[in-house]
């Protein structure tokens, strides 16, 4: 059974100081998409969306430590169509010890 997902709903996913680079240009589709109803994946592609407009409207999250985000791309997991993103399966980019399975 699918956890209850509302618009009271905040979904966290911690930060991991390494990532693998590489991925294809090709979205695959995200186990929220369809575990989630429409509407409630709607408002989370939106919530994405304007995360990203204030990324790339403040200045101070594209310099320094923070260049890296010039390169994020308004693509399918924000709600557009754009394939300029790299896309891996979180198992797979995700490399940070946070992440790793002992053994």
């Amino acid at each position: 059974m699918h956890p209850t997902v509302d618009a009271s709903t905040l979904i966290v996913v911690p930060c991991c100081c390494a990532k693998a680079s590489g991925g294809t240009n090709v979205a695959m589709q995200g186990p929220l998409a369809t575990s989630l109803s429409d509407t409630a994946y709607t408002q989370l592609r939106g919530a994405r969306r304007s995360v990203l407009a204030g990324i790339q409207s403040e200045p101070a999250l594209l310099t320094d430590a923070f260049t890296k985000n010039r390169t994020l791309a308004n693509g399918p997991d924000f709600g557009d169509h754009a394939n300029s993103g790299r896309y891996l399966h979180a198992l797979e980019r995700y490399t940070g010890n946070l992440y790793a399975v002992p053994g």
